[in-house]
C-alpha cells in the first residue's frame, strides 16, 4: 500500500466522530486539537465525551446518512460492523474522506501516533496494522529530541527567514540549503556550537541584516 503522508489544516471545518466510547474519545481530542469543529454522534457517550459537551456537538442517537452533510472528513469508531460500513459507503458517495478504526480496508486515511514538543509534532503510522508500534516508536523517538535540536529548529528558521528575504529564486535557495544541508549541523547542535552554524551558513551565501 502506497500513502502520501500530510498534515491537514482542519481549523474551523467541520469533522464528524461516530461512536461515544473511549477510542472515538481519543479521535475526538486529536481533532479538537486540530482545531476543528467537531459532531459526535453515538446513542450512548462516555463520561470523558459529555464533559466536552461544551467544546463539540453532541448527538445522542444512532448515526444516520445525513450526518455527513457538510463534513470535512469522518471517523467511525463504533463497536458495529454494519454502522461503520454504512458510514464508509455513504462517505465514498459523498467524496468526504472516512478513517474505520480497526478497518484498514475501510480507511481513506490514517491517523498516526502524535505527540508535540514545542514547535516539533511527531506523528507515526504504521498504515493500520499496529496502533501500539506506532505509539511505541512515537514515543522512542520523542525520547531521542533532545533540547539542542528544539534550539537547532528555531536557528534553522531564523536562517530560512533571513535567506528568503535576500534569494527570490528557489533554484539558488535549493542550492543553498543542499550545500549548508550537507554540514553536520545535527552534530554541532548536540556540542552547543551555535556560532558555527551561523558561520557555515555564511559561508554558504547567507548574509546576516543588522
Amino acid at each position: 500500500m502506497a500513502l502520501y503522508p500530510i498534515f491537514l489544516k482542519l481549523d474551523g471545518l467541520k469533522c464528524l466522530v461516530i461512536g461515544g466510547g473511549k477510542v472515538a474519545l481519543r479521535k475526538i481530542v486529536d481533532l479538537l486539537d486540530a482545531g476543528a469543529k467537531v459532531t459526535v454522534v453515538a446513542p450512548v457517550f462516555v463520561d470523558e465525551i459529555k464533559e466536552l459537551a461544551s467544546k463539540i456537538e453532541l448527538v445522542e442517537r444512532d448515526f444516520k446518512r445525513f450526518d455527513l452533510e457538510g463534513m470535512s472528513i469522518v471517523v467511525a469508531a463504533t463497536d458495529s460492523e454494519h454502522v461503520n460500513r454504512l458510514a464508509h459507503s455513504e462517505a465514498k458517495n459523498r467524496g468526504i474522506w472516512i478513517n474505520v478504526v480497526d478497518s484498514p480496508e475501510l480507511c481513506d486515511f490514517f491517523l498516526p501516533a502524535r505527540t508535540k514538543i514545542k514547535g516539533v509534532e511527531v506523528a507515526v503510522s504504521t498504515l493500520g496494522k499496529s496502533p501500539l508500534a506506532a505509539r511505541l516508536i512515537r514515543d522512542l523517538i520523542r525520547g531521542a529530541i533532545k533540547e539542542e535540536h528544539l534550539k537547532l529548529m528555531e536557528i534553522l528558521s531564523d536562517i530560512r527567514k533571513y535567506l528568503h528575504s535576500q534569494v527570490d529564486d528557489p533554484k539558488k535557495r535549493e542550492e543553498f540549503w543542499e550545500k549548508f544541508g550537507a554540514s553536520p549541523l545535527l552534530e554541532w547542535a548536540e556540542k552547543e556550537q551555535w556560532d558555527r552554524i551561523w558561520e557555515e551558513a555564511k559561508s554558504c551565501g547567507l548574509r546576516l541584516q543588522g
